[in-house]
């Protein structure tokens, strides 16, 4: 499984809607509920519920998705689209951190990853596959020319 975020995501407005919101400016929280969409540069993420945590700044610093299941998309700089779903996702920005618990898993194309909580860092490229209850984490790997093949037979195209 390859990943490659878009280098410039860091650099993106923040979209927020819901079918309802009410913010906190004592805690510096804003609660969403029903039909959740944030999106962040090229992450996209669907929960029920989601709570957004913001600094003194009024920048947002932390937003928890929580649903049956919770999903993230993000077209990679390749073209290719990574997807998962879990119980909660958190996305750090500060960090670019993306972090699904609960019967976590993410795909691109026919490779996948399974545990309690995977650990996506954004920034780095790296993915860490987590088990919370001494269960083995599984990962079903496409070989390379296979990948290749689907993304030209799909005609994806990478984002610019």
């Amino acid at each position: 499984m390859q990943v490659k975020a878009f280098t410039n995501d860091n650099r993106q407005y923040i979209y927020i809607s819901a079918t309802q919101q009410s913010v906190d400016l004592t805690t510096k929280t804003m609660t969403l509920i029903g039909t959740v969409v944030v999106k962040y540069g090229s992450i996209d993420i669907r929960a029920n519920k989601a709570i957004a945590y913001f600094n003194e700044k009024d920048s947002y610093k932390v937003v928890e998705g929580y649903g049956d299941p919770v999903k993230f998309f993000q077209f990679q700089e390749n073209g290719k689209l990574l997807q998962g779903h879990a119980s909660k996702v958190r996305y750090e920005f500060l960090n670019d951190l993306l972090m699904l618990t609960g019967k976590a898993c993410i795909e691109q194309l026919d490779s996948k990853v399974k545990g309690d909580r995977i650990i996506y860092h954004v920034k780095k490229n790296k993915i860490e596959v987590l088990s919370d209850t001494n269960k083995q984490v599984t990962a079903i790997l496409a070989p390379v020319q296979f990948q290749d093949e689907f993304i030209k037979k799909t005609s994806i195209n990478p984002i610019k």
